[in-house]
């Protein structure tokens, strides 16, 4: 939205390569102790074994890692990875403010995995739907459900052994900024972001609880879509996204910007009782 503070909202996939830097793999108990074996011994193992690598989740933290791995591996390395992602795709929830108001812009978030990996790449590393239920450290197992075309988990608990685990789940947040953890059907998050812009749409007044960063964002992109509506951001610190350690002019461009659009903010003062859910 023109004028509206916050970030860039366009859509990540496909991500490049480079915002693999950072992953971090844990190794097994076994991948543990082939480091402390003879180099011949290791090299031997290297031969005549499968290595592994499960990534739960596949969001940012998950697709970026598995896109780097995809990078520096080869068929020869004789690696295999397996991204256990339960959405059928990327989620770019980052956008979520803007699809407050537009609804057009909803239908970017839902990025397919096709493209996720390269093709070179997919005979050995992929995304699998997949919901993980449980990690066995001592059996270097991931036990999991797939979950169907229908949105739905199966009934059958299947494993994935693993030399290398890269937990990339992610964060939980306040449905619908984020998707509901227990449903996996792109029609609920639609019917969810719907709701929203029609209670915006229909309200004369909006009261936004937390100048953080989302809150901002989202005061931000309903003024500026519409001007005449009366929107307040509350919260308790002395001043906007305390949290986030942020330089002084970082605040003064983002006051200036919402005092621009007419947002009001107060700060310092709290709700006296939780809203109902």
């Amino acid at each position: 939205m023109k004028g509206a503070p916050g970030t860039d909202y366009r859509p990540p996939l496909p991500l490049n390569d480079k915002q693999s830097d950072g992953c971090v793999l844990l190794p097994s108990s076994d991948a543990a102790e082939s480091k402390t074996q003879p180099n011949a011994q290791a090299k031997h193992r290297t031969k005549s074994k499968m290595t592994h690598v499960v990534i739960i989740g596949g969001g940012p933290a998950g697709i970026a890692c598995a896109q780097g791995l995809a990078k520096q591996l080869k068929a020869s390395d004789k690696t295999e990875v397996v991204v256990l992602e339960k959405s059928a795709y990327f989620y770019h929830v980052i956008g979520a403010p803007r699809a407050y108001v537009e609804a057009e812009y909803a239908n970017k978030m839902f990025i397919p995995y096709d493209d996720a990996i390269p093709k070179h790449a997919a005979g050995y590393v992929r995304v699998m739907r997949a919901v993980a239920t449980g990690i066995s450290a001592d059996r270097s197992e991931v036990s999991y459900r797939m979950i169907g075309s229908d949105d739905k988990e199966s009934a059958t608990t299947q494993t994935l052994g693993f030399d290398y685990l890269v937990l990339a789940m992610g964060s939980t947040y306040t449905v619908p900024i984020k998707q509901d953890s227990s449903n996996y059907a792109r029609s609920t998050t639609e019917a969810q972001l719907q709701e929203v812009r029609s209670q915006v749409e229909k309200a004369n007044k909006i009261l936004v609880v937390g100048g953080g960063s989302v809150g901002c964002e989202v005061a931000g992109e309903i003024k500026a879509k519409y001007p005449t509506k009366t929107v307040t951001i509350l919260d308790a610190q002395n001043k906007l996204v305390a949290s986030n350690n942020l330089r002084d002019k970082f605040n003064l461009y983002l006051n200036l910007a919402l005092d621009k659009l007419d947002v009001k903010v107060i700060l310092g003062e709290r709700l006296i009782e939780r809203l109902d859910d």
